[in-house]
């Protein structure tokens, strides 16, 4: 035991202090340092204990007896030693000495040890472990002693802290890498965006070590965003992550908005942002929200939680950002290809005349289709290997594995494999091609597998002749799809890859002796410089550039660059010339349809499964009188008309069923009217975040109202003919009964007088002369009565005055024979009759009035009746009138009255004229016709 000086201390200390300080292991620089704490006690048997789960493990150990060193030589156990259950319990305190109950229940030599001092390793306020230094028998230790010991296990307590952390950094760092090994593989392999992004979602957790982890997507009208995956929400939580306004003030908004990650180390103390509410529902103390970037553009982003307070350091941001911006690469990859696969009929001359050759083969791995490139890569036409089975074409040693891809090809659906094949050209010779193959047998409007596939003969060379001569080419970066490059600080090219020298179209020897500036034109350099100040700040930045390849053509790329930490600067540029290929036809396609849609003549929109619009064409608005703005406030079931709104809720759940809708919809315009549109509605889901209805009606208002006054016009027409059939059989029942009057007349009166008259003139034997002269004169009365009755039956069928003298005489006449025959009196009443009429309407009018006259003889029971006649420049009437029993016009009327009135109306409408009856019973009746007249008379009012 040497005394204890401040020599002796200084030593001991900077003895233990060189030994934790060199690069040697934990384990020898912790053994080093119990030896130097053994001298200071004069003790030979120690030992360093680290707390783990079962108990303890042995980091160094010197001079144990064989009591301790029997089958514990490395591990020690909770159950049978009360100082290290102390230990764990943290019940020891400070350095002390202590009776150590393991060494008393040993068996075998124990060397006369009973105890040992206690020193604490600690870090962070938890104590890490135990220095253990026996204590020969009567040994004591004094407190300057321990202070020492105190000093020499906090400088080990340092170590061992530091060295725990760099394992768990070592660790992490390679969970971190395996992650990102992952998810870099994942993209290339997989086709579903969710599962995508469920991969992205746990990737993101598990490299970040969170409990939480989410991923949310700007929605297609670009102002709204909704969570897409997530790892640890609760569903009934993640569920209202749905379409929250960009503009709303919280961390995920304001990382998208600027394109730029988000530190919240404590969601407590946050004041720049209002919390969601699902911050506090969900316990969250510490947030690391990044943007997810397209082309420098944010497409969503990635949010990490810790529901314990977390430090987030610049790599935290790095990784997060890497798992975001791979994601948002695949995803925006993914979106590309389905437009173009539901694009497939305007992007064919793209695909045709594309450099890449593509083939289609059935499910026996026949070729059914070669595209118009084949010849640049095969030098034979496109038909001259259709039917033959791929296996012809392939070099024989690529065949197994060229099979076995297409075997998994055949057992996975819509799954996208690569692989690198030779094919014979047709020279002879052998062309290195790179083919992607995508089983789209099930889709119906493929029904093929397709592969697409590159001449990469020279890249193959190129890559073996790099493989023979660098080995250290062999990593993944040398097979990487992207063009790395890395410079020095002044732009001059260090290193490049295979890919970035096939981009560019040089060696890489020709390249390393160039610099940034050589394939970058210098006006693009001027108009856009390289921002070195913010990549040396750390910041990783993507942009859009042309490349000058070798050939003076240039190449469009992306490149993300950094600073590594050797201060190097790298970048790793993806050729997007096919992708701004396709964004551009894909702009060109959605202007001609843009313009298709605003100039067509049919109403066009989209509207949600609530009805809500969510967009409109220039005729909706031209159709509806509705503003474009009013009308995307507005919902489908409020343009419909009041009386057919409850039909609407039908409609969408024959959408939701069917995915389809048509018929005919009232509308009602801004200006209140009713129109009639015919529509033809579909549903769509797939491709789309949220369901659409696409909508597409004519207005047929004026063509169902040309049908409806159509049907009216028929309806009239058929109730006129009806109507016109019923006169018809009226006026042939009316004709024949005339026939039986005139019938009866001649009978009853002309016949019977001349059967009279003969009789008279019919001399009998012996008959004096005075009687004969006496039958003469009784025949020659006869004569005239019959003559006079004759003369009335003529006047009665045709008053033959009526084309002599006019209307009103011959109304008079009437009047007078009239009312000798009746014994009624007629009180004639006229003005504005001094002019002829057309015949037709003399005739009519004549009718009507004689019409009236006996049905007052037969049914008024009055002794007097008035007739009004008057003229004017537009009508000639005719009125009726009795102060005599009258009856109800609703009930039917008098025996053989309906046969006249019938007869009377009909009259007046061949004429264009009107005829209306007035009575009630009791109150007598009023019959009132008129005719319109051409050519103008005096304008007189009726006679009263």
């Amino acid at each position: 035991m040497q005394r204890l000086t401040p020599e002796v201390e200084a030593n001991a200390l900077r003895t233990v202090a060189e030994a934790l300080n060199r690069e040697a292991g934990l384990k020898e620089s912790l053994a080093i340092s119990l030896d130097v704490a053994l001298t200071l006690v004069g003790s030979e048997t120690g030992w360093i204990v680290l707390l783990n789960e079962e108990g303890g493990t042995r980091l160094a150990a010197r001079g144990l007896p064989p009591a301790l060193e029997v089958g514990d030589r490395a591990a020690m156990r909770w159950a049978d030693c009360a100082c290290l259950r102390k230990l764990a319990a943290d019940e020891l305190g400070g350095a002390r000495v202590i009776e150590c109950e393991r060494i008393k229940k040993a068996r075998g030599g124990k060397r006369g040890l009973r105890r040992h001092v206690s020193i604490p390793i600690r870090a962070n306020g938890r104590r890490l472990g135990n220095v253990n230094l026996a204590l020969p028998a009567g040994r004591e230790v004094s407190d300057k002693e321990l202070l020492l010991l105190t000093t020499i296990g906090n400088q080990i307590s340092v170590a061992v802290h530091r060295a725990q952390l760099y394992e768990r950094a070592k660790t992490r760092r390679v969970d971190e890498e395996t992650a990102l090994l992952r998810l870099s593989q994942s993209p290339l392999s997989e086709s579903d965006p969710q599962r995508m992004m469920d991969t992205a979602a746990r990737a993101a957790a598990d490299t970040l070590q969170t409990e939480l982890a989410a991923i949310a997507l700007v929605d297609e009208n670009g102002q709204t965003f909704s969570g897409r995956a997530n790892v640890g929400w609760p569903p009934e939580i993640f569920l209202h992550l749905r379409q929250i306004p960009l503009t709303e003030n919280m961390g995920l908004t304001h990382a998208i908005r600027n394109s730029a990650p988000l530190i919240i180390p404590d969601e407590s103390r946050e004041t720049r942002f209002g919390p969601p509410p699902w911050i506090e529902q969900m316990g969250i103390t510490s947030s690391l929200l990044v943007p997810m970037l397209v082309a420098g553009r944010a497409v969503g982003g990635v949010v990490v939680n810790s529901r314990t307070k977390r430090d987030w350091s610049e790599d935290d941001v790095r990784l997060l950002s890497l798992i975001a911006n791979t994601t948002a690469q695949a995803l925006e990859r993914v979106r590309l290809l389905d437009t173009v696969r539901q694009s497939e009929s305007k992007f064919r001359a793209l695909i045709e005349h594309s450099y890449d050759a593509i083939t289609l083969l059935d499910a026996g791995g026949n070729l059914i289709y070669n595209s118009p490139s084949l010849p640049r890569i095969t030098g034979r036409a496109p038909e001259e290997t259709l039917g033959q089975n791929f296996a012809a074409v392939l070099h024989p040693d690529d065949l197994p594995a060229a099979a076995d891809l297409f075997a998994r090809l055949l057992q996975s659906p819509g799954v996208t494999l690569q692989t690198q094949v030779r094919v014979r050209h047709k020279d002879g010779t052998w062309r290195w091609v790179e083919a992607i193959g995508t089983n789209l047998l099930d889709d119906p409007s493929v029904g093929a597998i397709a592969a697409n596939y590159h001449d990469i003969t020279e890249r193959k060379q190129a890559e073996d002749a790099l493989r023979e001569s660098e080995e250290r080419y062999r990593t993944l970066v040398e097979y990487a799809s992207d063009g790395i490059f890395l410079s020095d600080a002044q732009g001059r090219y260090l290193d490049v890859n295979p890919r970035a020298c096939d981009m560019l179209g040089y060696s890489r020897e020709e390249l390393l002796s160039m610099s940034i500036a050589d394939v970058i034109a210098p006006e693009e350099l001027a108009a856009r410089p390289i921002r070195f100040d913010e990549l040396r700040a750390g910041k990783a930045l993507i942009s859009e550039r042309q490349l000058r390849r070798r050939d003076g053509s240039f190449l469009e790329v992306e490149i993300s660059a950094r600073i590594l930490p050797d201060g190097r600067l790298q970048g790793i540029a993806r050729d997007i010339t096919e992708r701004k290929r396709a964004e551009a036809a894909l702009r060109e396609s959605e202007d001609r349809y843009r313009d298709l849609v605003e100039n067509s003549q049919d109403l066009i929109c989209t509207h949600d499964l609530d009805g809500k619009l969510l967009s409109v064409n220039e005729a909706a608005v031209r159709l509806t009188g509705y503003s474009r703005e009013a009308l995307l406030r507005m919902d489908m079931a409020s343009l419909l008309a009041p009386e057919v709104r409850h039909h609407f809720n039908t409609y969408l759940k024959k959408l939701r069923a069917a995915g389809r809708a048509r018929g005919v919809m009232q509308i009602q315009t801004a200006s209140g009217e009713t129109r009639y549109w015919e529509y033809d509605n579909t549903l769509r889901t797939e491709g789309v975040a949220v369901p659409i209805v696409r909508g597409l009606a004519h207005d047929i208002t004026e063509r169902k109202r040309a049908q409806e006054e159509r049907d009216e016009i028929l309806e009239q027409v058929r109730a006129g003919r009806e109507r016109l059939q019923a006169v018809s059989q009226q006026l042939l029942d009316a004709e024949e009964a005339e026939r039986r009057r005139i019938a009866l007349d001649l009978h009853d009166e002309v016949v019977q007088t001349l059967t009279g008259l003969r009789l008279l003139l019919q001399p009998g034997p012996g008959v004096p002369p005075e009687r004969v002269a006496t039958r003469m004169g009784e025949a020659q009365t006869i004569v005239e009565e019959l003559v006079a009755r004759v003369e009335e039956l003529s006047l009665d069928l045709r008053p033959a005055a009526l084309d002599d003298m006019g209307l009103l005489p011959t109304l008079l006449d009437h009047f007078e024979r009239y009312s000798a025959r009746t014994g009624v009196r007629v009180a004639c009443k006229h003005s504005g009759l001094q002019r002829r009429f057309p015949p037709q309407i003399e005739i009519a009018a004549y009718r009507i009035v004689q019409e009236a006259l006996t049905n007052v003889a037969r049914h008024a029971g009055v002794a007097d009746a008035i007739v009004r006649l008057w003229a004017n420049a537009e009508n000639l009437g005719v009125q009726v009138e009795d102060a005599g029993a009258g009856f109800d016009p609703a009930a039917p009327p008098p025996g053989g009255f309906t046969t006249g009135l019938s007869g009377m109306r009909e009259r007046a409408r061949l004429l264009g004229g009107d005829l209306t009856l007035e009575s009630a019973p009791g109150g007598g009746a009023r019959l009132t016709a008129e005719f319109p007249l051409a050519g103008p008379v005096e304008q007189r009012e009726p006679p009263r």
